[in-house]
């Protein structure tokens, strides 16, 4: 799992988008500060691995201001 959130500017679409090219799963939110619970597996991954993932979304800066790898 991640914490997730996206830029101001993002629309909708930008982040439907976002979410199906990098299959994600909303599994909670929004959060205080906007903040979403995204599912990055189906399956637990060794932390190495979401490191990868998360390091992945966080180059992709129009579309997400933050995210960070959670339990």
């Amino acid at each position: 799992y991640a914490l997730i959130s996206f830029n101001p500017v993002a629309s909708t679409a930008d982040v439907t988008t976002f979410l199906t090219n990098n299959k994600l799963t909303v599994v909670d939110g929004p959060r205080a500060g906007g903040m979403y619970r995204v599912r990055v597996a189906a399956t637990a991954l060794p932390k190495d691995q979401v490191a990868d993932i998360v390091a992945k979304l966080q180059a992709q800066g129009a579309i997400v201001r933050f995210v960070a790898p959670t339990e």
